[in-house]
């Protein structure tokens, strides 16, 4: 399985789980600095990892930063489509020239952006921070030793501290967007949702659910 690995620490990252600050953090461990696009290889953090990727099955401990499919979905479209305005013409005539003049709506809002979704899918940024977390790890999670839920970060940063033996506390990166409430949704954009991500919650079911997620949805109307 190729990740990244810190000693003998694998991770496998998850785009909008705690992605950037978790890389951020081992970078600084791992170059005793903070990453400095200026100075290292790459424009992005991201662009480091992807290569220095290696091997990590056969490291102690394997874990992943999971997150609720549908949360996820909307915390990509705040991040990159309402903050980094990827689906802007522009971006997308930079990104994806090829299909830049196939679309009737840029920068869409939240509901044309779900009732169009697998149209927008297409661009590389959307397809790559709203691909299923199943198809990230191969529809396979026996592969990690431990998988931490998003709202359990504070147990990762105590067993990363114990096992690196020095405080880890990650940082709060690419959290630029309005904050997107899933009552947003409507039932009909939900049910799309649901069917979409359909295999994330079912590899994901001892951790995430559909009934938690619809209950919520209802209380919150």
């Amino acid at each position: 399985m190729k990740a990244i690995k810190l000693d003998n620490i694998g991770y496998m990252p998850i785009p909008k789980v705690a992605c950037t600050s978790i890389k951020n953090t081992f970078f600084k461990i791992k170059e005793n600095r903070e990453y400095d696009p200026e100075v290292d290889a790459g424009r992005h953090i991201h662009q480091f990892w992807d290569r220095n990727k290696v091997d990590i099955n056969e490291c102690d401990f394997r874990f992943m930063v999971i997150r609720d499919p549908i949360k996820r979905c909307l915390s990509a479209y705040s991040n990159r489509v309402g903050h980094h305005k990827e689906l802007s013409l522009a971006k997308i005539q930079n990104s994806n020239p090829k299909i830049a003049g196939s679309f009737e709506i840029y920068t869409p809002g939240l509901g044309q952006f779900i009732d169009n979704f697998k149209q927008y899918y297409r661009v590389n940024s959307i397809g790559h921070h709203c691909k299923p977390i199943s198809e990230w790890v191969d529809n396979d999670t026996e592969q990690f030793t431990n998988i931490y839920r998003l709202e359990e970060i504070a147990s990762l940063q105590k067993e990363l501290s114990n096992r690196l033996e020095q405080k880890i506390i990650f940082p709060r990166e690419q959290t630029g967007g309005r904050k997107i409430q899933i009552q947003d949704l409507s039932k009909d954009q939900v049910d799309f949702l649901m069917e979409f991500y359909r295999q994330d919650y079912t590899l994901l079911k001892n951790y995430y659910s559909f009934d938690a997620f619809w209950k919520e949805w209802k209380i919150g109307l």
